[in-house]
């Protein structure tokens, strides 16, 4: 069975770390984001995955590869954005059955061999992900009848709209048959929320809502953060996550506090602390006496002695002078290079 991954945004709301890197691509706890969406598809039977890709395509390519774990992965790239529902026309030739389609920035638990079975027994030409948020206003919302017949949808309410209120949202994940996409004109600019699903109310279209599961739409840098953090908890289980990676290297006094995670070929220098859930990519090296905090480091990062690094994400190949102070939800993308003694806070 095959799914569709739509991941051809420019990721605006995490810049600035995605103005080198895909947002499919960047990391997440030291492996690509689009891997934790493989693993989870290959859970459920999926085995072969589209990629519909528009920005920075070819580094999406080098870094997923043409397979993964058994998964054959091909790939359709778009000139210019089609939106979500163009990107799905366009890899038409590959729905030629029931179909998975998702975003490409979603973290999810959710048991998608029970929404296959739903969507299979009720005879669906598309079924939706729903799952309930209690501020739903910056998603979409969508109200369903008995049975599960989609009756309506409600692009991101305003907050007044939905005070007090538990709502399912679109969890970004869909099934979906050929019929539906046949709809389509090729070439268009599409939403499949706004243009598409409205137009298969009362039509064979269903929702499928998950309680309890895990669900992130990794799009913004907190939520990035959030993400990290879920996983080293293990809110977001994840299986073989690694510790310390190979050749990792703590000075006389270090200390790293769990949970964290360092990459392969770090090295920190003499009475460093890495407290609690910081991740630190590849090859970065940490200097003297500095404390680091719920931080994300990239690769290649260098940080000079005696830095206080809390809160923040550093992309790779940032470099930091020694004795400052880096805190309050600050971002600093790939190169960037901080002069002794700076102070930042977001």
């Amino acid at each position: 069975m095959r799914a569709i991954v739509l991941v051809g945004g420019e990721g605006t709301r995490l810049r600035p770390l995605t103005l080198c890197v895909p947002k499919a691509v960047v990391p997440v706890v030291n492996r690509p984001m689009m891997f934790y969406i493989l693993n989870w598809l290959k859970s459920h039977g999926i085995s072969e995955v589209v990629l519909s890709a528009c920005y920075k395509p070819a580094m999406l390519k080098k870094v997923i590869g043409s397979s993964y774990r058994g998964m054959k992965i091909d790939y359709i790239y778009e000139a210019s954005p089609l939106g979500t529902g163009g990107a799905v026309k366009r890899a038409e030739k590959y729905i030629d059955g029931t179909t998975v389609v998702m975003n490409g920035d979603i973290l999810t638990s959710l048991d998608l061999s029970k929404m296959l079975k739903f969507h299979r027994e009720k005879k669906s030409r598309a079924t939706i992900a729903l799952t309930p948020v209690s501020n739903p206003s910056a998603y979409g919302v969508v109200e369903t009848g008995r049975g599960g017949n989609v009756l309506k949808f409600l692009e991101k309410p305003s907050p007044e709209e939905v005070a007090g209120k538990v709502l399912n949202i679109n969890a970004g994940v869909y099934i979906i048959e050929p019929g539906m996409v046949a709809l389509m004109k090729a070439g268009k600019v599409y939403s499949i929320e706004r243009d598409i699903f409205p137009k298969f109310i009362g039509a064979g279209f269903f929702g499928f809502v998950s309680r309890n599961i895990y669900w992130m739409d990794v799009g913004t840098v907190a939520k990035y953060a959030k993400a990290c953090r879920d996983i080293l908890e293990g809110s977001y289980r994840v299986k073989g996550l690694e510790t310390a990676g190979k050749g990792v290297k703590l000075g006389k006094g270090a200390r790293a506090v769990k949970p964290f995670s360092i990459g392969a070929g770090t090295v920190v220098g003499d009475n460093s602390v890495i407290g609690e859930l910081s991740v630190l990519g590849k090859n970065c090296i940490i200097g003297k006496n500095c404390m680091v905090e719920r931080a994300i480091l990239w690769d290649n990062v260098k940080i000079g002695d005696n830095c206080v690094l809390s809160d923040c994400v550093l992309a790779g190949g940032v470099k930091v002078g020694a004795s400052s102070f880096i805190s309050g939800e600050t971002v600093l993308g790939e190169g960037t290079v901080l002069a002794p003694y700076s102070r930042l806070r977001g």
